[in-house]
Order: structure tokens, then C-alpha cells, then sequence
């Protein structure tokens, strides 16, 4: 990884983390996992990363203690990303980030 896409990794990773944890298990069919879908798109400028999830819940920057050991996903994301956001969709919620 170069450090040119390294915020894009970890904003990345943060927006999927949290997607699974809102989504919670799907018991549709086979094994218990949560659903959520991740796109990206580039114009070759800046990266837009959406990632949905079934939660409607908005997401909520929290302070995390200097102990915990989350709760400073969001921080990161607003920290590396230009832009960042949720809209509510008819089956869910998109949170998107803007690298």
C-alpha cells in the first residue's frame, strides 16, 4: 500500500466496520452475517466511498475514553476525509465519505 491510498484504507475500513456492527446478523438463509454493500467511485481526483447498511440509524461521532477500545471510527473518518455523511435510503442508510 502506498501512502497515497492509505486514508482511502482506512476510512475504508472504518465505514465497513461500522456498517456491520449497525447491520447486525441477517438470518435469511446459511450462516448468521450482516449484509452491507460498498461502493467506490473515482473521477481521479478524490475517491467517494458509500457503504450501506439495513440499520436506519444515523451514525454518531462518540468520545471515546482514552481506554476503550472503540469508538473513534467516525473521528477517523472526518479527520481524513474532505467530506463525509448518511442518508436514509428505503431499506436502510448510506454512509458515505468523500477522500
Amino acid at each position: 500500500m502506498t501512502s497515497g491510498n492509505a486514508p482511502t484504507s482506512s476510512v475504508n475500513r472504518e465505514l465497513v466496520t461500522n456498517a456491520i456492527r449497525a447491520a447486525g446478523p441477517s438470518r435469511d438463509r446459511g450462516p448468521v452475517i450482516p449484509v452491507v454493500r460498498l461502493r467506490l467511485a473515482s473521477d481521479g481526483h478524490g475517491v467517494l466511498i458509500r457503504v450501506w447498511d439495513s440499520s436506519s440509524q444515523a451514525p454518531v461521532r462518540r468520545e471515546a475514553g482514552p481506554d476503550d477500545e472503540s469508538g473513534r471510527g467516525l473521528l477517523i473518518v472526518g479527520s481524513l476525509s474532505r467530506d463525509w455523511g448518511s442518508y436514509r435510503t428505503a431499506d436502510g442508510k448510506v454512509v458515505w465519505a468523500l477522500i
